[in-house]
């Protein structure tokens, strides 16, 4: 082999190895640019959505992707992401892929409250009680202009203040979650729980409480002014 074709060989195998590293350099950047740009884009629609609600308290955050349906009492599906009937407190962050679907109720979330990712809350459900008829032929828009009453299908969903909701948790229709209480991971709540719960399961059970009666009394006087402590009374009246 002449020394030319050594060098011929080197210049080539050189070439091949600064295209490769090119290559992996432009592909990084290129993937850096498009990190920023969704990064951008998520910041974006989720300071759009913010606007359609009844009420998004300051210090609020909901992270992206979500899905989010305030459809008013009529159904009109002029506008998707109207959530007129969704009220949002202070300090609250909705954790990314939320679902919030709130019919002909209301969905409240109280102050300082968040959310893991995955969680969905619906305030309705479909008509199943409808007899010669497919479930999926009860719109309840049609049903109430034949003069059913649809009331039963909608409840509204109210989450108190420093409600800690895990990943991947289902809220449905007409639950209460008092202040301070702990929702775990994959749970399934379908009824209401009293200040300071720790609830989990499918569906969802008291597990416990955090704390004991005297504990929560000097915990919120810490934390609230005596106009919106819960009293001893209201905590022994509404432990299950």
């Amino acid at each position: 082999m002449t020394v030319m074709t050594l060098k011929m060989n080197y210049s080539a195998s050189f070439l091949i190895i600064e295209l490769v590293t090119n290559k992996k350099m432009l592909i990084k950047m290129i993937g850096r640019i498009l990190d920023k740009i969704n990064h951008i884009y998520a910041e974006y629609k989720s300071q759009t959505i913010t606007t359609s609600f009844a009420e998004f308290g300051k210090g609020s955050h909901i992270g992206y992707p979500f899905n989010i349906s305030g459809v008013n009492v009529y159904e009109h599906f002029d506008n998707p992401n109207d959530a007129k009937n969704i009220h949002i407190g202070k300090g609250v962050s909705l954790g990314s892929g939320i679902t919030m679907f709130a019919t002909r109720a209301k969905i409240y979330i109280g102050d300082k409250s968040f959310t893991g990712p995955n969680v969905t809350i619906m305030t309705g459900d479909h008509p199943f009680d409808i007899k010669g008829a497919y479930m999926a032929d009860n719109m309840k828009n049609k049903l109430s202009a034949a003069g059913y009453d649809i009331t039963p299908y909608d409840a509204d969903v109210r989450i108190d203040e420093d409600v800690w909701i895990g990943c991947n948790v289902t809220i449905l229709k007409g639950v209460h979650i008092g202040r301070g209480s702990i929702i775990a991971a994959g749970s399934v709540v379908t009824k209401s729980f009293p200040p300071y719960s720790i609830v989990g399961g499918v569906t969802s059970k008291l597990l416990k409480y955090r704390w004991m009666i005297d504990e929560i009394i000097e915990h919120e006087k810490k934390l609230y002014p005596q106009d919106k402590r819960l009293t001893r009374e209201y905590l022994e009246k509404t432990r299950i």
